[in-house]
């Protein structure tokens, strides 16, 4: 079988960025992706924007790297 979809799947990560993929996210970088995201948007149809969390990052931050 993985023989077949070899020959069908032309790029393959390297085990390095296989490991990458299933390590632990970082605080940090929960908070670089939601700083880095397009002021006035919404991540969630909750309609609360990136503003939003972004000027409340030092009350909300802990809550949603808890939940993510």
């Amino acid at each position: 079988m993985e023989h077949r979809l070899s020959k069908i799947i032309k790029n393959r990560l390297t085990k390095k960025q296989g490991a990458k993929l299933i390590q632990k996210i970082t605080d940090l970088e929960i908070q670089q992706a939601l700083f880095s995201m397009k002021e006035g948007t919404s991540p969630e149809p909750d309609a609360f924007t990136v503003d939003f969390f972004n000027k409340n990052w030092w009350l909300l931050g802990a809550g949603l790297i808890n939940a993510i």
